[in-house]
């Protein structure tokens, strides 16, 4: 039954809403929408459907002209305000999708009276928009980022919170007290569905947000089960008939990038930021060390001299002649090379360079389809094969040193992780035929056998 609003709301003070005549023609329609995935594998955005009373049924869609059961899915409101179309998501239950239609239709039906009222969510909650807010929070969380962070997580934090700020204010969420567990979920929810990123990226975006959230003071206790399950992969390795063909039409300074990759197992922005002080040619060694003045510092924080082998520190010497006056390794500026000297910069197009050599020599792999330049492609015809990454010659790095029969606890130094659980992926990485000689050679093959 309908009643009427108790008592105008005062100014300055949060409107709270007990109820609200609708009139049908001067109210405007709130629709209710889902986000399915589809028999073919694709997400789509789809109409509730409605029962004969005219109520919305929550638990089907319209696929078409036929209701159809949907088990999963995230609701999203769609209506006009002030002549502007918005769509916000709501959540994934019945409840929260009943709670915020209602909440959404007083909104509306109160703005269409005249009255000044907050948007659902806000309402929804409970929370009025008050204290800080989100935009200022953020500002001041970038001017004093922890110091904990390296550079690089630095800004992979600050992308996470653009991210998140940009996603609440289009659900109508100003205030860092409007945010609770269901605000995060539904924001988790929106970077899988739809922006169709991992399950992964989406942890990695999200944690970010609720550790700042909880800095600043705000309690938000996630639940078992809250966090999208992430599948662990196994680190795919270069095969050898590929390096060979890879190599084989490089120039120099190119073969000394990939060569160092491949025979020192270090990191993207440890090969970037390697200089000549790292370099040990008497002893064949080669360190990754913390250097301020480049802003760099060290995955783990901490500082590791490993073995190279022979061909690489010749290698390595020979460039050091070619270029007495630079002070990285692999610096840029090709327009000085004539001089002996670089551009004092660090590489880092190192990957767009790898992509080039392997489409140049045939070695893509055909299925890959992504966007070059702007237009979409594919890379059998554009250098943007998924197949070669900077990252893959590490995990060849490790895989070929476990065939080799070097030890777990050794392999872990040589590639500078802190917990040795990072180092055992690549142990379940050997190839079965590889296990199977071991297992079949082993002491426990001759048991019994007399």
């Amino acid at each position: 039954m309908d009643t009427k609003l108790s008592s105008p709301p005062r100014k300055k003070a949060p409107t709270r809403i007990l109820a609200w005549k609708r009139n049908p023609r001067t109210t405007p329609r709130v629709n209710l929408l889902r986000k399915v995935r589809l028999a073919a594998g694709e997400w789509s955005m789809v109409p509730v459907a409605t029962k004969e009373s005219g109520a919305f049924d929550f638990s089907r869609v319209m696929i078409g002209a036929e209701a159809v059961v949907a088990e999963a899915g995230t609701f999203y409101l769609d209506f006009r305000d002030n002549g502007k179309r918005r769509r916000m998501a709501i959540g994934e239950t019945a409840k929260e999708a009943q709670e915020a239609l209602a909440t959404q239709r007083a909104v509306l039906g109160l703005r269409s009276q005249g009255m000044d009222v907050a948007d659902a969510p806000a309402v929804q909650r409970g929370k009025p928009g008050t204290g800080i807010t989100l935009a200022d929070a953020i500002a001041k969380r970038k001017l004093a980022m922890p110091p904990k962070l390296r550079d690089k997580s630095v800004d992979k934090y600050k992308e996470a919170y653009d991210s998140f700020r940009g996603w609440a204010q289009r659900q109508g969420i100003t205030h860092c007290e409007q945010i609770d567990r269901q605000t995060l979920l539904t924001f988790i929810s929106w970077l899988v569905r739809d922006q169709e990123l991992s399950p992964r990226t989406a942890v990695n975006k999200s944690v970010p947000v609720l550790t700042f959230l909880r800095d600043i003071g705000f309690e938000i206790k996630m639940r078992k089960g809250d966090w999208p399950r992430v599948t662990e992969e196994q680190p795919e390795s270069y095969e050898l008939a590929d390096l060979d063909r890879l190599f084989a039409n490089m120039k120099v300074d190119q073969r000394d990038v990939y060569q160092t990759f491949l025979q020192s197992g270090f990191r993207k922005q440890e090969v970037e930021f390697l200089a000549w002080t790292d370099f040990d040619a008497k002893r064949g060694m080669l360190a990754v060390t913390k250097k301020p003045g480049l802003k760099f510092d060290v995955k783990n924080y901490v500082e590791r001299t490993i073995p190279i082998p022979p061909a690489l520190v010749q290698r390595l010497e020979l460039r050091r002649l070619r270029y007495p006056s630079s002070v990285l390794i692999f610096e840029t500026g090709d327009s000085n090379v004539a001089k002996g000297m670089r551009g004092g910069k660090s590489d880092t197009k190192m990957l767009e360079k790898l992509k080039a050599i392997a489409w140049r020599e045939g070695l893509n792999c055909g299925r890959c389809e992504s966007v070059w330049k702007g237009v979409a492609a594919g890379c059998g015809e554009r250098p943007i094969c998924r197949k070669w990454t900077l990252h893959k010659f590490r995990h060849t790095y490790a895989t070929t040193l476990l065939h080799e029969n070097l030890d777990i606890v050794s392999l872990q130094h040589l590639l500078g992780h802190r917990d040795i659980a990072s180092t055992l992926k690549y142990v379940r990485a050997l190839k079965s035929s590889r296990l199977a000689e071991v297992v079949g050679a082993s002491a426990l093959a001759r048991v019994g056998l007399g």
